[in-house]
């Protein structure tokens, strides 16, 4: 494969953000951190029983292109005893019409 391919998963996760719909794995993501308040990627990866793998790029989608999460701190993981990024949710999806970017 060429690296001017994109993978058929890769182009169906572009749509999702163009179209600005959090659902699947990015929604679980999102709804941890909601749920957890201030957390790390480590800390949402063992909430959720998931690899940190499959974390970090959700963090990173509702951070650049969603702009529903936010950072909080920077400290020490409760898990991985080191000094990392806290998460933190700055727009609520209650504001949100069907899980998409409200009309204004």
């Amino acid at each position: 494969m060429g690296s001017t391919q994109i993978q058929e998963t890769s182009r169906e996760a572009l749509k999702e953000v163009r179209n600005l719909k959090i659902e699947g794995r990015r929604l679980q993501v999102y709804e941890a951190i909601k749920k957890m308040g201030s957390c790390s990627n480590s800390m949402i990866a063992a909430e959720l029983r998931l690899s940190i793998n499959k974390i970090t790029g959700r963090v990173n989608e509702l951070r650049n292109y969603f702009k529903v999460v936010g950072y909080d701190k920077k400290d020490i993981c409760p898990i991985t005893k080191r000094m990392v990024l806290f998460w933190k949710v700055v727009k609520d999806f209650d504001t949100w019409d069907k899980r998409g970017v409200k009309d204004e």
